[in-house]
């Protein structure tokens, strides 16, 4: 008899530890996966950027509006300071973001913080379209006849974004993708 229940406590002890070693391999397998997907998702958000980044360089201006080696040096002068704006906006906006985001999920949400931080974003978003007129301005004053009608059209691609609404809530030009950073 003591070597019956013996035996019955050494097999759940073994059913114990194979269950525990069976949630231990899941929780890795799980763990794994979402380490990965988040690296693939800040992979393709720091491409987008990057891309978004190279759209609005001096490279980028030289190449569609034809600008000179003058309009390059003029350009050069007020470019860094406009990016510069721009990525510390952006990364303003995106902290917001997560706040509010981490606000809602909450148990407890705080709607007198959630409206805060919707002011902020208005006030954040009206700061880049500030500074995105001044550099369209900038550039502008740099450009001749013909280089301020292509320009009108580089950036009417990035306004019009904005304006136009198509089905399910998208523009018909493009999609707000993420790190299209100049259209928050």
């Amino acid at each position: 008899m003591k070597t019956e229940s013996k035996n019955r406590l050494m097999m759940w002890t073994i059913v114990l530890l194979a269950l525990m070693n069976i949630s231990t391999l899941v929780t890795i397998v799980y763990t794994r996966n979402q380490m990965k997907s988040e690296s693939n998702s800040k992979a393709a958000l720091q491409m987008e950027t990057e891309r978004s980044a190279m759209r609005f360089s001096g490279r980028y201006f030289r190449d569609e509006l034809g600008f000179t080696r003058q309009q390059m040096q003029q350009f050069a002068a007020f470019n860094p300071g406009f990016r510069k704006q721009v990525q510390l906006i952006n990364r303003q906006l995106s902290i917001h973001r997560q706040q509010m985001l981490e606000n809602m999920s909450a148990t407890d949400v705080d709607t007198i913080r959630l409206n805060q931080l919707c002011d902020s974003i208005g006030y954040l978003h009206a700061e880049l379209k500030k500074i995105t007129y001044g550099y369209y301005l900038n550039i502008k004053d740099i450009c001749d006849k013909s280089q301020q009608l292509e320009l009108e059209q580089l950036f009417n691609n990035v306004f019009a974004g904005e304006l136009q609404p198509g089905p399910h809530g998208r523009n018909n030009q493009t999609d707000r993708r993420r790190g299209r950073q100049i259209q928050n």
